[in-house]
This record gives C-alpha cells, sequence and structure tokens, in this order.
C-alpha cells in the first residue's frame, strides 16, 4: 500500500474501508486488463471509450490507486495511441482528456521519471487548428477538441526532452510574419507548446532562448491583430512559473505603457477608439503579479494575518466599517469582505498570542447583512461567502450567562460572551432578509410565465450558499435557537405558495434544517406537510391527478415533502405510514412539475433507506446545552482539527430500513413500470 501514487484519504474514514481498498485494487486490474486486451485486439470502439471511462471514474473515487510504474504505464499508453496518424477525433480528445487527467498531480512523476515528444501532440494540433474540411463539413471535430488540446499540453510540457525549446523555434520561426495572417495561429502553437516551467538548471535552454525576441515583437509592432493577447499569455505564463528568475526591471515602463493603451483608457476629454483585442483582464493581471514576486493582495493579508494577526485584523475591521458608511463607494466594501474572508479563522480563534479578535466576530455579522442586496448579486455573494466562512467555524451559542457562572475569563473572554447574546437577533435578521429576497423574486413575475428553477441566476448564485450558511448555524446551535429558526422557517413556509423561481432557494432552507437536525425537523414540519397535501386533495375536485395544469400550491408542499426524505434513514421509519399514505396519493399525479417533486421525494427516501453517509458533519462534538462549568463554546471556535482524531459517523442501513425500501418498490415501483409495460403493448 506504500508504493500507491496518491490513494483517495477519505476513504480511510469510510465504514467500508478495507473491502473499499480491496475492491479498489481488484477494480483497477481488470480496467488494466481490459485497456491492454482492447489496444491488442485493436478494438478502440467501444472497448476505449468504455475502459478510459470507467479509468477516469475510478481516479475521481479512488485517486491515484496504482504504482508509480502502473501510472507511467498508463501515460505511455495514451501517447501510444495518439501517434496512430489516422485516428477518429473522438479518441483524440479521449486521450487529451486521460492524459490531463494522469498528469494533474506534477510532484507524483519527475522529469526523470517521464519524457514526452512534443511532436505526437503537435501533430494533432495542427490537424484541429488547420483543419479546412470541418468549414465545408467534410471533417466533424468533437465540440470541445481545442480545449482539450490546450489543457493536455499544458499537463505535459513539463515533460518536453530539454532541446524541446530550441525544436519548437525552428519549427514555428519560418511561419512568424506579423503582417500576415497566418501570424496569430503561429503564436497560439508558441502559446501551447513553449515550456514555460522548466527546473532553474534548464532555463538556458527554456525561455531564455526567446523571451526577449518575442518582447521586441511585442513592443515594436502594433498592428491591432489577436496575436498580441497571445503573446500576453505567454509572457503571464513565463512569468508565473519563473518568479525571482526573469529580471523584468528594463523592460517595465513599456510594459505598463503598452498595458495602458491597450485598455483604451480615456485621456482627457479624448477618447481613445477602442481596441478590437482588449487586453484579457486575468493574464494581464497574472503577468503583473509576477512580475512583482507577490501574491494577490487578500492572499497576502492572509498570510501576514497569521503571522502577526494583532497588526493586520484591527486595521481591515476599521476599513470595513468605514466601507459601511461610505455609500460613494461601494466596490471597497466587496473588496473588503473579500478579504475579510481571507481571513476569517484569524478572527474567530483564540491564540496565546491574539484573542481580541473574537470581540469583532458579532458586530462583524450584524454590519455585513445589509450586503445581501438583491439589486448587487456580486455583493450578495461576497457577503455570504463571507458569513459561510466565519459561521463554519463557530458554535452559535448564547454565552453570556458565563460571565456569572465562571471565574476564569478573561477581560475579553468575557466581552465576546457578553455579545454572543446578538446570536439570535443576527439569525432573525439574516432570515428575515433572505425571506425578503424570496418574497420580492417570487412576485417579479407570474406565475403564468414563470420559467423554470434551473435556468434562474438567483437560485445558481445564492442557494447553495444560504442553504450552506443556515447549515452551520443549525448543526451547532443551542436548543432554543434551533427551535426559534425552525419555527421561523416553518411559518414562512406555511404562508407562502412559491412560483418555481425561488422554489430551490426556499426549499434549500428546509433542507439545511433536515442534515442540521433531522429528529426536531421532521417532529414538527412532516406532519405538517402531510396535513396540507391531504387536505388539497380532500378540498379539491377528482380530476386533481388527471389535470395537466399546474397547481403552484400542491406542487410546492411536494417540494417540502420531498426535502423532508432527505433525513436519517432511522428517522423516516418513525414516520413510515405517513410518508406511504403522501404515495398513495400522489403517485399517478400527471402535472410534469408535481410529478418531478414525486420524483424527487422517491430518490431521497430509497437513498436515505439503503445508502451509507455521513450523518455527523461537526469538527468538535459537543453537546450545545451543557453548562458553562466544564467548557466554554467560544474558546473551541477556529481550532484547528487534527485530521487523524477525526471520527466521522456513518449511517448504515438496518433490517427495518431494508424492510422498508422492500415494501415500497413492491408497493410502488412494481406497478407503475407494469403500467408504463401495458402502455407499451398498447402503442405496438
Amino acid at each position: 500500500m506504500n508504493s500507491l501514487q496518491k490513494p483517495n484519504i477519505y476513504n480511510e474514514y469510510s465504514p467500508f474501508n478495507e473491502s473499499i481498498k480491496q475492491y479498489g485494487l481488484d477494480l483497477f486490474d481488470e480496467i488494466r486488463e481490459k485497456l491492454s486486451r482492447t489496444i491488442q485486439l485493436g478494438e478502440l470502439n467501444p472497448g476505449l471509450l468504455i475502459w478510459s471511462r470507467k479509468l477516469t471514474e475510478f481516479i475521481l473515487k479512488y485517486g491515484f490507486y496504482f504504482t508509480k510504474v502502473d501510472h507511467l504505464k498508463l501515460i505511455n499508453l495514451y501517447l501510444s495511441i495518439l501517434s496512430i496518424t489516422d485516428l477518429n477525433y473522438i479518441y483524440v480528445e479521449l486521450c487529451f482528456d486521460m492524459l490531463r487527467h494522469l498528469l494533474r498531480k506534477t510532484r507524483l512523476i519527475t522529469r526523470d521519471d517521464l519524457e514526452i515528444d512534443w511532436r505526437i501532440l503537435y501533430y494533432w494540433a495542427r490537424l484541429i487548428n488547420d483543419n479546412h474540411d470541418k468549414i465545408h463539413g467534410l471533417v466533424i471535430l468533437p465540440s470541445y477538441i481545442d480545449g482539450s488540446l490546450a489543457l493536455c499540453v499544458t499537463r505535459c510540457s513539463p515533460y518536453f526532452l530539454a532541446m524541446a525549446t530550441q525544436e519548437i523555434l525552428d519549427e514555428l520561426r519560418p511561419q512568424m510574419c506579423p503582417m500576415g495572417g497566418s501570424f496569430a495561429g503561429v503564436m497560439r502553437m508558441f502559446s501551447y507548446f513553449l515550456p514555460v516551467n522548466l527546473p532553474p538548471n534548464l532555463h538556458h535552454q527554456g525561455f531564455q532562448l526567446w523571451l526577449s525576441e518575442f518582447f521586441n515583437i511585442w513592443q515594436n509592432i502594433y498592428n491591432q491583430d489577436v496575436w498580441r493577447t497571445r503573446l500576453i499569455d505567454i509572457f503571464s505564463s513565463v512569468a508565473w512559473h519563473n518568479i525571482g528568475y526573469i529580471d523584468w526591471e528594463p523592460w517595465m515602463s513599456q510594459i505598463f505603457t503598452r498595458i495602458l493603451r491597450g485598455f483604451s483608457l480615456p485621456m482627457g476629454k479624448l477618447q481613445e477608439t477602442p481596441q478590437r483585442y482588449p487586453h484579457f483582464v486575468p493574464e494581464v493581471a497574472k503577468w503583473i503579479v509576477a512580475m512583482n514576486y507577490m501574491e494577490t493582495a487578500v492572499e497576502a493579508c492572509h498570510y501576514l494575518s497569521i503571522l502577526r494577526p494583532e497588526l493586520i485584523i484591527p486595521c481591515i475591521i476599521e476599513k470595513h466599517f468605514l466601507a459601511i458608511d461610505n455609500i460613494t463607494e461601494p466596490h471597497r466594501f466587496t473588496s473588503i469582505i473579500t478579504c475579510l474572508t481571507h481571513i476569517a479563522r484569524q478572527i474567530v480563534q483564540q491564540t496565546p498570542s491574539y484573542s481580541q479578535g473574537q470581540i469583532y466576530v458579532l458586530p462583524l455579522l450584524i454590519s455585513v447583512l445589509p450586503g445581501i442586496d438583491l439589486n448587487d448579486f456580486k455583493k450578495t455573494s461576497v457577503t455570504l461567502e463571507l458569513l459561510d466562512i466565519i459561521l463554519m467555524q463557530i458554535t452559535c451559542i448564547d454565552c453570556s450567562s458565563a460571565v456569572n457562572i465562571r471565574t476564569d475569563l478573561t477581560e475579553i473572554e468575557r466581552e465576546v460572551c457578553l455579545s454572543t447574546s446578538k446570536f439570535e437577533d443576527f439569525i432573525n435578521e439574516f432570515l428575515n432578509r433572505i425571506f425578503h429576497i424570496i418574497e420580492i423574486s417570487s412576485a417579479e413575475i407570474s406565475n403564468a410565465v414563470t420559467t423554470d428553477a434551473s435556468d434562474n441566476k438567483l437560485d445558481i448564485d445564492i442557494q447553495p450558499k444560504v442553504t450552506s450558511i443556515l447549515f452551520n448555524i443549525v448543526q451547532q446551535c443551542s436548543n432554543p435557537i434551533f427551535q426559534k429558526t425552525r419555527e421561523k422557517i416553518m411559518n414562512f413556509l406555511s404562508s407562502q405558495c412559491l412560483s418555481p423561481k425561488v422554489r430551490d432557494i426556499a426549499s434549500g432552507l428546509v433542507r439545511a434544517l433536515v442534515k442540521g437536525n433531522p429528529v426536531e425537523t421532521l417532529k414538527y414540519l412532516l406532519p405538517t406537510i402531510y396535513k396540507s397535501i391531504e387536505n388539497k386533495f380532500n378540498n379539491s375536485d377528482s380530476t386533481l391527478l388527471t389535470d395537466y395544469k399546474d397547481d403552484i400550491e400542491l406542487t410546492w408542499y411536494l417540494v417540502v415533502f420531498a426535502e423532508l426524505l432527505r433525513a436519517r434513514g432511522d428517522v423516516l421509519l418513525n414516520y413510515k405510514q405517513l410518508i406511504m399514505s403522501v404515495f398513495h396519493q400522489c403517485i399517478q399525479i400527471v402535472n410534469k412539475n408535481s410529478y418531478n417533486a414525486v420524483a424527487k421525494a422517491v430518490v431521497n427516501l430509497l437513498e436515505s433507506l439503503s445508502c451509507s453517509y455521513p450523518v455527523d458533519y461537526r469538527l468538535f462534538v459537543i453537546n450545545s446545552d451543557e453548562t458553562f462549568d466544564n467548557f466554554l463554546p467560544i474558546r473551541l471556535w477556529g481550532q484547528y482539527v487534527d485530521i487523524d482524531k477525526v471520527q466521522p459517523q456513518f449511517h448504515i442501513p438496518s433490517i427495518d430500513e431494508i424492510d422498508f425500501v422492500y415494501e415500497f418498490v413492491d408497493t410502488f415501483l412494481y406497478p407503475e413500470l407494469a403500467r408504463l409495460n401495458e402502455k407499451r403493448f398498447k402503442n405496438v
């Protein structure tokens, strides 16, 4: 086992670790054998596709669960396939993708272990980029083969031979004509193939052969063409991979002059003509950062806050509160919130040298809530990110009574304990703002023209973050705070029949409650939803099941019902009869949206009952309702956890849960399959 390259360390925490190990070894042996047999017999279709996909799935689940020898053999296998000159482009793209996966951990394979001939990839790059037949439909290229090629060459270039740079220059230099139409294509080839991350002892065979020449071209030729952006790609890459090895000082003034000209900024009352090919800002930024030998500002603040938190944190917090008060520069708020996200751990944790950061936690949480703004998605996104990071590392427990119980508190701890009495106010205001977004967004368009929720930017942007924030709150909060949070959410959901536009955000609130505290959530919410669904059927006419028109109210109840079935299997057993009753009423509904909700409920129920999954996500398992005589929650905020001491708890299906699955399948799925077969035979 010690000779394996990079196994997935998280499999070690599975309750089936030993069987996973053996199954992984057996599965890789099968994949290796089938790939070898496929090549020996020349059966690329479908063998290569099938077993390459299985290898990709294997790497995703098990990591690099094989030896270095096997790792190198796999790489050489796909390189050898690319050496087939008449290879179908589908298999070409497949080989690109497999090489990208296999070479993504560069530290596992050194240049001494592997050498790659750049001409193998260059052959296909020329065919793909210079293929005129695809314009006339004579050759059909896979849609994403260009991107696969670029990523593959990037991963392979560290293993090009030492003389590859000179060979590439010899191949492409004769084609360099800045005034010709093919110059952009040549520069694209250079950006693909020039090795920019060679070790220092090979720099004389790397960028030193071409950097001055390319810079002179960029500096002296002013025609506005796409080749200039390719050159900036090359410069930014070589600068990034060789920080400290290139002296940019002699060229600094020319670089910034050309970059500024590329932005077409106004000069006085004059406006420069916008350039046809403006600079790609991320690449320019990458180049500038690399030239100045420093990371981005937020990363610099992160590392400095680790070294000297007492100097960095108060300064940034002060700038934050100034940015809140200054409404004329909203961009400052966004940039400072991003910075605070990177130093969140240093703010919330106690260390021997600095603990004052905890004083800012509650004021900070409350102060950023105005950043949840429906009119500014960027500001909302960074605000939710900060809330998520902070709440992930703290417990939402009112510790204010500890000042009357404990005698060992420092002045800072007393102040922090008193401030925790505001947790309830913070959570209440946070939920109010989320409810406001849901209500406003749901009312923006009528139900008749509501689009599918999966296409809505609002759900895509903030739903996962809102769910994560609420989950972080409820999984480690005191019981009084949880009960008030649950009650507030229930009151909101029970009074709303939400349109599909915001349904995912609202159902995400239920998901967080179920994941954080399934027992209490189902105790109060599942019977309520059951009664709502039952009343809907009892008070409507007999066409509710057969009406293709969407009933917004019923669909919403079914969506919430589906989320509740994400609870642990042992908790769901207590509501078996109630759950079966709902399916008896709804399993044959014909409306598309309602039926999708029922189908999702089926999936969630079967997964909850029959699968193994973690049931406790807390890093610190504490009794949140324990008195403060023996422990103080604020002392655990932001503390690091020894990964070797983590003992995750898993749900293992019981016999009763498996019996429930069998009963459900026999009662509902088999009859539905029989109905489908009957319709199929009638149509024959």
